[in-house]
C-alpha cells in the first residue's frame, strides 16, 4: 500500500464521528500520575513490593500512538485500527495483569 492510500484510509477512519471524537486534551501525564498514586497506595498496603512499585512507575510516559494494519486478504485492503500502548500511562500495569 502506498503512503497516500494509507493516509487517506487513516483519515477516513478518524473522521468517522460515530466511532472517534476529536479532542485537544492530552491528559497522558495526568493519567500516569493517577496510576502512580494508586500503585503507591498498593505498595503502602503491602500488596506490591517497593521493587515492583519502582518498576511500574519508573518510565517516561508518551501519548499512545494510533495506526492501522492493512487487511491484505480483504477487498479494498481496509485497515485494522491499532492504538499502541507502548510507554502509555498504564502500559506497565497492563504487563503485570497478564
Amino acid at each position: 500500500m502506498n503512503k497516500i492510500d494509507y493516509e487517506q484510509k487513516i483519515n477516513d477512519m478518524l473522521n468517522d464521528v460515530t466511532t472517534y471524537t476529536l479532542t485537544n486534551i492530552n491528559d497522558t501525564v495526568q493519567i500516569k500520575e493517577e496510576a502512580n498514586e494508586i500503585l503507591t497506595n498498593l505498595c503502602s498496603q503491602d500488596f506490591i513490593s517497593t521493587k515492583q512499585l519502582r518498576n511500574l512507575v519508573d518510565f517516561t510516559v508518551v501519548c499512545p500512538v494510533f495506526y492501522g494494519i492493512p487487511k491484505v486478504h480483504k477487498t479494498n485492503t481496509p485497515l485494522r485500527p491499532i492504538v499502541s500502548q507502548v510507554d502509555g500511562p498504564t502500559s506497565a500495569i497492563m504487563q503485570i495483569c497478564r
